[in-house]
């Protein structure tokens, strides 16, 4: 327990430490002057407290005496250290030897004092009317009278009169009594002044050689910042020493402002790249332990990385190598099937190993007809394979079942002749030309009257070239093959609405006509006849439409379906097509004419205007101006093309038969996909979805990509 003479010595110190300048109590104006400056709106700026001549400290007069308190240094007991310019070697017993004294005044500058008294000599005059007064009372004068801002305490205005005349003399306080002395009021402000300033300047040297102490120490150990606590730390004297709102600084030399301006200035240094980890690292040992691990893991990361890249190579070499060994040994079986058929003419078009080639890179879909009543429904299925492996099954089956095409041909056109000559010597009279009845022979057989007529008129009329071109086609799937259901599928009327929608009403006509309705754009591709508009409504280029084009030349207005149900039967579509719509034609720069004519030509000739094209599409692109992947994927499906799902298989596949799709605008991010680059130098070319959407709408592809 400490002894009552070392805690009298610690509350005298704590009881002048507490003590701040003195400042005005209406205005907070202390022992400077409070100096005004316009800027160039005329806006007074703050008050600064740099760099300013202080005035005398006689502006500071004591209000009449109240319940309020000041505290103030006795002149007699301020120490002639505290005006030396050098460094206290004791501060503790210096500060032990001022005492104070509290004053029952208030500070108030000359200022506030005259506004207070300008403000008591104010009149208000109020008229009233009172009930026991018969005309009321008027002229009813009121004054205001002064009060302490703090207690609240009334004072009379000639009190405050004498004060400002006598300069603060009349006011002054005279303790008197057994330990009391007379004290004045000015020197006690000024020892007042004196000491707090002398306080805020041994406080800033402290700081000053703590800092110089702090660079030469290399310590860093903080378990010995108590101990090392100066006399103004522990009693919380920080830069402003007592008080947060006066005159940061003691002297009267301007020196002093601008160093204390330097020091507050921040002291930095920048560190160079890594610095700051290593000196971590160093220091904590868990940290650098993280340092380690994080290294470690990145390097695993990239060798798994290199292995992946090393077994996808791998695997795509060994793919490659699979399907050029299959490719080979089916055009050495087709070359042995083809000498065994020796047509008399053949079609002029693509060999069926050129044709097997497309088929290797193509996906495939297998149509499962179900029959429900009249109506017939598709599922299909579509597999997730790459390009490379659905080649490689294809070209197994392929493999496998062309021993047994070549041997269905031979007898099939023997059963043809024999049809053939018996008709001919039944048939003399008939009415129906040769090309019918060679028409129905083949229908027979089990192929459609369109394949029958098409291949008829490319073998001049020779039904067994025409039966052996059926075939080939059969064993590719391009043309319609040997089953009565699928027959009857191909002939069913097909109808989709696009652009509006269809009502109960248009339901009722579809099932007069003896139609089915196709709603789904997955089936979109079977749709045979395309219902755009019911003449109110605007053509469309919907993603429904864009797959239907592609298949169909039937794009008719909503008259047919009406037509056609009035007469209960289907229509030629030739006077309903949408043709001559030239605001539709101007919107999306076509024709819907030369759009019809060339969806037929190129259907005829590569499958679709996109046959024999991959296509892959970029991240980003779906939902960006375009339609969904999933519809995407549809479109360009139904135009003859290949989708891509990714470029990793790059040197398998025809650069200049390849597309890179991006959106419109394109992204430099697109452009730096895996593959995109390689293919780009091998002669591919990068499209957006606007040149796409031209190309199906118009069913050309411009500029021109040469196919083979």
């Amino acid at each position: 327990m400490p002894s009552p003479q070392f805690a009298d010595v610690t509350a005298a110190v704590e009881d002048v430490l507490s003590l701040s300048f003195p400042r005005c109590c209406i205005c907070d104006t202390g022992w400077y002057d409070a100096i005004e400056e316009g800027d160039a709106d005329g806006q007074s700026t703050r008050k600064r407290k740099r760099n300013r001549c202080r005035p005398s400290h006689d502006v500071l007069l004591p209000m009449p005496a109240c319940q309020c308190a000041t505290k103030l240094v006795l002149p007699s007991s301020v120490p002639r250290n505290i005006y030396s310019e050098k460094e206290c070697s004791d501060p503790t017993s210096t500060l032990s030897q001022i005492k104070t004294l509290s004053f029952p005044n208030l500070m108030i500058c000359k200022i506030c004092l005259e506004h207070r008294i300008k403000a008591s000599d104010e009149v208000t005059v109020h008229d009233y009317r009172q009930e026991h007064i018969p005309n009321g009372q008027q002229n009813v004068k009121f004054t205001v009278e002064p009060d302490c801002v703090q207690c609240k305490r009334k004072f009379m205005g000639r009190v405050l009169d004498r004060l400002l005349a006598s300069n603060g003399e009349s006011c002054k306080p005279r303790p008197s009594g057994k330990g009391k002395t007379n004290v004045n009021w000015s020197d006690a402000i000024k020892s007042t002044i004196d000491v707090v300033g002398w306080v805020k300047r041994e406080n800033r040297r402290d700081r000053r050689n703590r800092r110089r102490k702090d660079r030469t120490d290399s310590t860093t150990a903080l378990e010995n910042n108590e101990q090392r606590k100066t006399l103004w730390e522990t009693h919380n004297c920080d830069g402003n020493g007592s008080s947060d709102d006066c005159y940061s600084c003691s002297s009267d030399e301007s020196s002093d402002d601008e160093m204390d301006t330097r020091r507050k200035e921040p002291h930095r240094v920048e560190s160079a790249s890594g610095e700051l980890a290593q000196y971590l690292a160093e220091k904590d040992p868990k940290f650098k332990q993280a340092l380690e691990d994080e290294e470690f893991a990145k390097k695993l990361a990239e060798e798994e990385e290199k292995e992946r890249r090393k077994a996808l190579e791998a695997t795509a070499k060994k793919d490659h190598e699979m399907a050029m060994k299959l490719q080979a040994d089916f055009e050495k079986n087709s070359k042995k099937v083809a000498s065994k058929i020796e047509p008399r003419k053949t079609r002029q078009r693509s060999p069926i190993v050129e044709a097997m080639k497309k088929a290797s890179a193509m996906n495939e879909r297998s149509p499962t007809p179900t029959s429900t009543g009249r109506k017939v429904t598709q599922q299909t299925s579509s597999t997730s394979k790459t390009p490379i492996s659905k080649g490689i099954g294809v070209m197994r089956e392929k493999k496998i079942d062309a021993a047994s095409s070549a041997k269905k041909s031979q007898d099939v056109a023997k059963k043809t002749n024999t049809t053939q000559e018996t008709n001919e010597e039944e048939d003399d009279d008939d009415d129906d030309d040769d090309t019918s009845v060679k028409v129905r022979e083949i229908v027979n057989m089990g192929f459609t009257a369109d394949s029958a007529r098409r291949c008829l008129k490319d073998s001049d009329g020779d039904v067994e070239v025409a039966v052996s071109m059926l075939l080939s086609e059969a064993s590719e799937g391009v043309s319609g093959s040997p089953n009565r259901k699928a027959v009857e599928r191909s002939e069913t009327v097909r109808i989709m609405f696009t652009g509006f929608v269809a009502t109960r009403q248009h339901m009722q006509m579809i099932d007069t006509i003896g139609a089915e309705i196709v709603e789904s754009i997955e089936e979109a591709h079977t749709a045979t006849h395309i219902i755009v508009t019911d003449g109110a409504t605007k053509f469309r280029r919907t993603p429904k439409l864009m797959v239907c084009i592609c298949k169909s030349p039937n794009i008719i207005k909503l008259e047919w379906l009406e037509q056609s149900a009035k007469e209960q039967r289907v229509l030629d579509t030739a006077p309903y097509l949408l043709v001559g719509d030239k605001e539709a034609e101007k919107h999306y720069s076509f024709s819907m004419k030369e759009t019809i004519q060339n969806g037929i030509q190129v259907r005829e000739t590569t499958g679709g205007v996109l046959g024999g094209l991959y296509v892959y599409i970029c991240s980003g692109v779906a939902g960006n101006r375009a339609p969904s992947t999933k519809e995407l994927n549809l479109i360009i499906e139904a135009a003859g093309g290949k989708v891509l799902s990714s470029l990793a298989t790059c040197k398998l596949l025809d650069p200049a038969k390849t597309i890179v799709l991006t959106s419109d605008p394109s992204t430099p991010s697109q452009l730096r996909e895996p593959g995109v680059r390689n293919i780009l130098k091998l002669g591919g070319k990068t499209m957006k979805t606007s040149w796409l959407f031209h190309v199906i709408i118009t069913q050309c592809i411009n500029p021109v990509i040469e196919l083979d």
